[in-house]
Order: structure tokens, then sequence, then C-alpha cells
């Protein structure tokens, strides 16, 4: 929310420079005259502010490490705490409740079917369902937003799977701007792109539609790009590291690949592999981001029939697997806490 009050005031330099750099640091004795609900560690004095709504703001050492789409999702929340007098604890019980808001649409989606493939649905879909209920709403309620950026996930394969490749597309890139981690679905851009230009004449519609594709990705790589060096520089928190994990993950990217083949299921091949890679190559990995496993566990099957839930199954022991030995969680309904493992 902080960071969306400061982005008028310094543009870029939100991703380029840290905290740090831009403004002097709030000392204990600074901070004594201010409300009580202040972290003083964390918390600068920026010029022209009200000054009992300084800029408070967490791991302050380094420059925003999200999309610009965050920015958008938290303008209202901030320019309501800039200019009204509420406290600092409030707005961020407002943010909450927002993001709690935002993450039904993502619910909805689930309800609402949208993610049941023309070859219907497997017997092991009510379990995923609840599963991702229960680790959405409990990681949203802990202030983290990245199940706001799983509907647009969940709209791509929905739209992947009817075959219309230029929305699909233009909703990956919806995800991508509000989270990095998208890019961890990397494959369904891919396939949504080939669909896309399988289409022949393209209609105005269709062009619009790839114009905002090509402005949302534009802008989110760009980010991306800008904020690579210190992403690349964090401490690394990853699980795959230990050999004997690293084992784990070979067997298990090989007893999947295995199924996804005789199953005919390609795009989910793709996006094992991509999984493997880009989990391997994270210098972090949270507990909360093993979100990101359930637009792939819930997206419609295009292999086989007859394989639906050999596939569905290999889907959610690949990410039961990584969401233990790497995130340090567990996909079951009612775990969605983190610990050492």
């Amino acid at each position: 929310m902080n960071s969306a009050r400061l982005f008028p005031r310094v543009g870029l330099d939100v991703w380029r420079r840290p905290l740090n750099e831009m403004f002097p640091r709030f000392g204990p004795k600074t901070t004594a005259a201010y409300p009580v609900d202040r972290i003083w560690q964390m918390t600068f004095l920026v010029p022209g502010w009200p000054p009992d709504k300084p800029m408070t703001q967490g791991w302050p050492g380094w420059p925003r490490m999200y999309p610009p789409g965050y920015l958008a999702l938290l303008a209202p929340a901030a320019v309501l705490y800039h200019f009204t007098p509420i406290s600092f604890r409030v707005a961020n019980r407002i943010v909450i409740l927002w993001f709690l808001a935002l993450a039904h649409v993502t619910v909805f989606l689930l309800f609402r079917g949208a993610m049941v493939g023309r070859d219907g649905t497997p017997p092991t879909r009510p379990f995923f369902v609840l599963t991702a209920y229960s680790i959405m709403m409990f990681w949203t309620l802990q202030g983290f937003y990245d199940a706001v950026a799983l509907a647009p996930l969940f709209l791509a394969a929905s739209l992947i799977e009817r075959r219309r490749g230029h929305a699909a597309l233009a909703a990956y890139s919806v995800s991508t701007v509000l989270h990095f981690r998208a890019f961890l679905l990397a494959p369904w851009s891919i396939w949504a792109a080939w669909l896309a230009l399988r289409k022949r004449p393209w209609r105005c519609k269709e062009w619009a539609t790839a114009s905002v594709t090509i402005a949302l990705t534009t802008s989110s790589l760009a980010t991306f790009a800008m904020v690579w060096w210190p992403m690349s520089h964090l401490p690394r928190k990853n699980g795959i590291d230990a050999p004997w994990k690293l084992v784990v993950s070979l067997l298990l990217v090989a007893g999947c690949s295995a199924i996804f083949v005789r199953a005919r299921a390609w795009l989910d091949l793709l996006t094992l592999v991509c999984f493997a890679l880009m989990i391997s190559a994270a210098g972090s990995l949270y507990p909360w981001r093993c979100q990101i496993f359930l637009p792939w566990l819930l997206a419609p099957f295009g292999g086989r029939p007859e394989r639906a839930t050999s596939v569905a199954v290999a889907r959610y022991t690949a990410a039961l697997v990584w969401s233990l030995i790497a995130f340090g969680t567990l996909l079951v309904p009612g775990f969605a806490f983190g610990f050492g493992f």
C-alpha cells in the first residue's frame, strides 16, 4: 500500500532504488512523537507527506520486487489512507479485506465450473477445489495477495480449453502484471499464442486483444528486468538445494512425465518441466508461494479422456511433493502453514 503511495512521487525508482537510499530513516526517538503502530526500523520520512503517516515498508534495503499491477491493486487503499484520518493499522485491515473480496473472484471461477473440461470432470476435482479454497483463504487472511493473481490464470486455462487463444493470452498477461510468479506457468502462454496464431484471419477484436496483451506483457517484463539483479541476490531459501531433494525431484519429473506422455497431455508435460526448472533455479521459495500450483491442479484436461484421473493424480503428486520439499508446506485442506523440512 505504501509503495502505491510512493509511486507518484518517485516513479520507476520504486523498482530501481531501495527505500534506504531515497529517504532518511526514523529513529526510536523520532518515532516516539508518532502513532505507536509504527515499526521504526522500517519507517522513513518522506518530505511533504502528512507527519502522522510516514513511509512504512518491509525489506527497505531492496527495491519493490513486484510487477506494476500490484500498485494499481492497492491504489484505492493508498488513496484512502493518505487522504483520510484512518490509522495505519486500520488501513492494513482494509487491505486484507480487499484481498479477501478479490480472492473470491477466483473462488467464483472454481465453483462456477469454469475449469471443467469438455471430457468431463475427474473424480479428484472436488478434493482439488476444497484444497484450493482452504489454501487461498488461509494465506489471503495472512495478508498475501497471491490468490488474487490466480483468477486470470484460472480463466486462461478455461479459455485455452475452448481454444480461444487471444483471450487466454490476454488473461495470462493480466496475471503476469499482477505477480511474477505467473511465469512458472509460461507454457500456458506459449500454448495460447500458438492457438492465436493458428486462427486466420484476425478480426478487429483479436487485434485489440493482442494490443492489450503486448502492453501488459511489456510492462511486466520491463519491471522484471529492472528487479532481476536484486531478486537474484536475495538470501537463498530453496529446499531443493539438498542433494536428496534434488534426486526426489528428478524421480518425480521422470514418473510424472511418463504418465503425461502416455496420456498425450502435452501441455501438462511442458508445465511440469517448466515448474522443475524454475523451482530449482529460484532463489527464495516461501510457503504462501505454493498457491501457484492450484491453477494447474484445476486446469481442464486435454489428453486422452480415459487417462484423465491418472493425469490429475500425477499433477497433485508433483504439486504435493514440491510444496513439501521446496516451499516447506503441504497442499492439503486445512494445512496451509509453513514449516522447516
